[in-house]
């Protein structure tokens, strides 16, 4: 399944659900993804920055925070 995953050209995020705490630590190490949501659908929020890998970008884009002028 993880090669599968792996063999799309993007990787902005990825997703998956297990109740089996080995399979969690294998996706999460293994899963090419920006971000990585397991066992949930909320892998970030407007305020911290976000990023791909492959075609979906490099590196990662500013939070919402990170680009208001600083008084």
């Amino acid at each position: 399944m993880i090669q599968q995953a792996n063999r799309l050209p993007y990787g902005l995020a990825a997703y998956a659900f297990s109740k089996s705490s080995k399979t969690v630590n294998l996706l999460g190490e293994q899963i090419e993804g920006g971000m990585i949501g397991i066992n949930s659908f909320q892998i970030s929020v407007p305020e911290s920055p976000f990023g791909g890998v492959k075609e979906s970008g490099h590196g990662s884009k500013k939070a919402s925070k990170g680009s208001m002028p600083v008084s």
